[in-house]
């Protein structure tokens, strides 16, 4: 095949999230840093290293994949805070913050939100988490 048909079939116009079942950036491979929950309640993964997102299941941990309930925690907001969920698993004891789109329209690009909600991060220690991607709290305290 010519390099110049190779390119045009993986060009990001072609490219559909909806084909990649899997917990990691399908641009550059690094773990999911935040979750956007967005129209009919799907859930897209956004990588802080690359600023890719991806399209990934409501019941799977995006982290170890296990799937179903059991093993999954939501851990809600409430307040000031409504719309913010830390999606934490039982299995593997990592988590990552979510943010309802449908709740807070206004909310800000994925990075700007994790690292704007500290406090989150803090509940989630205290509940036996841990984030694949060193927190704001991670960086603060070296």
């Amino acid at each position: 095949m010519e390099a110049s048909k190779r390119r045009a079939a993986w060009t990001p116009r072609r490219w559909r999230s909806s084909h990649w079942g899997r917990g990691v950036c399908p641009f550059c491979g690094a773990p999911p840093g935040f979750v956007d929950v967005i129209e009919g309640g799907h859930r897209r993964l956004a990588c802080h290293f690359c600023g890719g997102a991806w399209s990934f299941a409501k019941l799977r941990c995006p982290l170890c994949g296990v799937e179903g309930t059991t093993d999954l925690q939501r851990l809600q907001a409430e307040g000031e805070d409504a719309g913010y969920v830390i999606a934490g698993c039982r299995a593997c004891h990592a988590y990552v913050k979510e943010l309802d789109r449908r709740e807070r329209w206004n909310g800000g690009p994925p990075l700007l939100e994790d690292w704007g909600s500290p406090h989150l991060d803090v509940v989630a220690r205290r509940e036996g988490l841990v984030k694949p991607l060193p927190a704001l709290l991670d960086l603060a305290a070296r």
